[in-house]
Parts: C-alpha cells; structure tokens; sequence
C-alpha cells in the first residue's frame, strides 16, 4: 500500500477483521443480503428474462445462481479469496495482482487472505467482480453475459423519486432561461445550490440500504436550508473562486466520476447543465462503470433510462436539451476497467496511466459518492483532522471536487471539533448518510513530495 513518493508513514486500511467496525457490519450482514436479492431476483424473474431472451436462458439462470450460491457461502464461511481465471475483460491481470499484493500482505501477519482478513476495499469490489464473472462463466448462451441484474431496482428508485425530479427540472429550467450572460457573479448562489443539490442526491444510494427502496421522494430545494448544517468539510467558497478565475481563461472540458444512477445522476446532470450553461465548462464526460456495480452505480443505459423517463413524465424540452448535449458531443460517457477495480485513486498513474493522463485534460473533476472517495483517500484510517490534501497521497491530475455523504468510517479534512460534536449528537455519524462533504483540492500534478 506504501507509495515511493509518500514521506510518512500510512494508516492501515479498513478492514473487516475488526468486529467493532462498519466494515464487519457491512460483509457479516449487509453484503450476503445484497448477494441473496440477486439470487432470489433471478429465481423469481426466470420466466421473464427467457420471454425477452429465449427460453434456453433458463439453463443459464440455473448455473448463475449455482454459482452466486457458492460464492455467497464463501463470504459466509471467510474463505481464503481465489484469483479470477476467465479473460473476457481486461481486467484479469489487474485483479489477480491486487489479490496477489493482499496475500502477501496478510501472509506477513500469519493470515489466511480472506474476507474478513484482507482490506476491506478490496473484499468488497471483489464481491461485485465476483457477482459479474458469474454471469461470466454461467451464461453457457452468452446471452445472459452482460445483464444488468440490478436494472430493475434502479428504475423503480428513479421512478419513486419523479416528484422530487419535477421540482428539480422545472427550478432548473426557470434558473438557466433567466442566467445573465457575462455576469458570473449573479451566478453564485445559484452555483452553491446545484452543487448542493448535487451533493445531497447521493443519499440515494441502494447498496447502503441493502437493496431496499431508497428514493427521493421530499422537495429537493426545501431541503438544502434543512441538510445545509450537515456539511461537516465545506469548501464551497473555495470551488466558486476556482470556477470564476477559470471562466476568465474560456470554458473547457470538465469531468464528472459518477456514482448512483436515478435520481442522484439527474442532480449530476442538472448541475452539469448550470456549469455549461454559465460558461465555465464547453464539454462534459461523464464516467461511469462497464457492468452493474454496488447495486446502483450508473452504467450507460441508466443514463439513456433517465431521459427516456424525462420525455415522458413532463420534462420533455430538458431531456431534448440533454440528448442534444450528447448528440452533438457537447456532453459524453466514458468508462475504464479501473472503476471496478478496488485500486485506490493514487495508483491510477502507476496502473492506468492513460486514464491518468486523460483525466489530466480536463479543467476539473467532480467524484461523486461514498466508494469513490474511500478510494480517492485510499481507504485507510485517516485521522479525521489529516488534511485532505495529505489523504490525497499526490493523487492531482486535475483540480478536483468530491461531493460525498457519509455512509462509511473513513474521511478526513475535517477541523479537530467537527468530528467530536458530530459523534456527540449521533454516534454513528459517519454511516448514516445524514452528513455530507464539499472538499476541493486545486493542485495540478505535482513532483513535490508530501511531509508532516
């Protein structure tokens, strides 16, 4: 886990060996939960997915959910984790030299590396990867290869949530027809909504809640006075200057790392839209994952859903102003293997070193959600008053924001109080997604090493 160019030493990464900790909560009770709706999905569906693929799929669904079983009971019984053996996606060797530095790691501890041993970044994406080559090799057709098993629970929470997206798309639509062109500065407080509105959708999380229904049914403008005094790292200011020096200079590309699909990626977009439509940003990319990960990361038909949904519940004239964003490539999606890899962000330039320098280009990037800030922070066991710009081990490609609540025992940038009353007035504040963070860092890739 120690990078050459780290001057210190690190914390030790999360893990579910401690019984104490959410990661123990998380793979003792929450993730075979998860692994057994898939299961359970597949079964009672079966009838439904052979009508749309052909009833030679039900061979397929048989030797799937024999696999998730055993996979399930491998998780349950803390088994030593096997390396990945099929080469479909270029992921493979990637993989197997994570597992492969984990068992080292924990062979110098006398362990076994296994679920509740290894880190529990890796044990977690590892699941999911695991979920994925088991429609992998079980898919004998191939028809069932590349599935989304958690489609459906997707589309029903961006269904739940259509009210609150009505308020959003039509406030929206009001705001960017009466913007002043020219005048940054009336943009402002504006700009703090989006971003806040943006921040906020990422409660809407289903692998946090177990898969259970997790929409957004409130008014979403409303709650921004309510949930504002729950962001405990506020770096707004600090962003808004970043973007209105930066408007100065032309508008350029910008980058979103997506997190949740539904109404999450609709508050994505939404302040995507603001950020092109003031001038600061020409194109938009977005990431998002190549298979179905965490319950409710986006994939791209998560976004072709969403504006399909637009056209017909009321806001047509947004979602044909958002398909003319991508048709004329003003807005794109991207993905890359290494969003499903459990490699922390400060490894990309070492692993991935095109995407590193891709994500280079732009002018800012945006990381959305929980899992992309455990390993944006490299999931480790920071002090929570370690500043943000240590945590980030030289991670700078871009100037970068990350907009994330709470829902895992990992941050830090935190001032030494914040921390402490937070834990006074709510034990677990940092698993809750009651909390939230803006932080901004606005360095650009550097050789200089970090000291403390």
């Amino acid at each position: 886990m120690l990078k050459a160019e780290d001057a210190f030493p690190l914390p030790e990464p999360l893990s579910a060996r401690h019984k104490d900790s959410f990661a123990y909560t998380t793979m003792k009770d929450r993730q075979p939960v998860i692994l057994t709706k898939v299961i359970d999905y597949l079964f009672r569906e079966r009838k439904e997915i052979a009508e749309v693929y052909g009833d030679d799929v039900l061979e397929d669904l048989k030797a799937i959910n024999e696999l998730l079983a055993q996979l399930r009971y491998e998780l349950m019984t803390d088994k030593p984790l096997s390396p990945l053996n099929e080469s479909e996606l270029p992921d493979v060797h990637d993989w197997n030299h994570s597992l492969e530095e984990a068992r080292f790691d924990c062979a110098a501890k006398h362990e076994d590396c296994s679920w509740f041993t290894a880190p529990w970044l890796l044990v977690e994406c590892y699941l999911y990867r695991r979920i994925k080559d088991a429609f992998l090799k079980g898919s004998g057709t191939g028809k069932l290869k590349h599935f989304d098993f958690f489609a459906d629970q997707k589309k029903s929470s961006l269904l739940d949530s259509l009210s609150s997206v009505r308020i959003l798309g039509n406030f929206l639509l009001d705001k960017l027809s009466h913007l002043q062109p020219g005048n940054p500065d009336a943009s402002k407080t504006l700009f703090f909504h989006m971003v806040e509105l943006s921040l906020w959708g990422n409660k809407c999380d289903l692998c946090i809640s177990g898969g259970n229904p997790n929409a957004h049914t409130s008014d979403p403008l409303a709650d921004l006075d309510v949930f504002r005094q729950n962001i405990l790292s506020d770096h707004l200011d600090d962003i808004w200057s970043f973007v209105k020096s930066s408007m100065s200079l032309g508008p350029a590309e910008i980058c979103f790392i997506a997190d949740n699909a539904g109404f999450e990626l609709f508050s994505d977009l939404a302040l995507a839209d603001f950020c092109v439509s003031i001038g600061f940003a020409s194109k938009v990319v977005f990431h998002v994952k190549s298979f179905p990960w965490f319950v409710s990361d986006t994939v791209e038909s998560d976004v072709e859903f969403l504006l399909k949904v637009l056209e017909e519940e009321g806001l047509c004239s947004l979602a044909l102003r958002w398909k003319s964003y991508f048709e004329t490539e003003r807005w794109s999606i991207e993905s890359d293997h290494f969003w499903t890899l459990s490699e922390p962000f400060p490894n990309m330039k070492k692993i991935r070193p095109l995407l590193y320098e891709r994500l280079s280009r732009f002018r800012l990037l945006v990381v959305k959600g929980d899992l992309n800030y455990r390993k944006l922070l490299s999931d480790l066991n920071w002090e929570h008053h370690t500043s943000f710009e240590l945590a980030l081990r030289q991670f700078h490609p871009c100037a970068l924001v990350t907009l994330r609540t709470m829902k895992s025992d990992m941050v830090a940038g935190l001032r030494p109080s914040v921390g402490k009353n937070a834990h006074t007035i709510d034990p677990n504040w940092m698993i809750t997604g009651k909390y939230g963070l803006v932080q901004f860092s606005g360095r650009k890739d550097t050789e200089s090493k970090c000291s403390v």
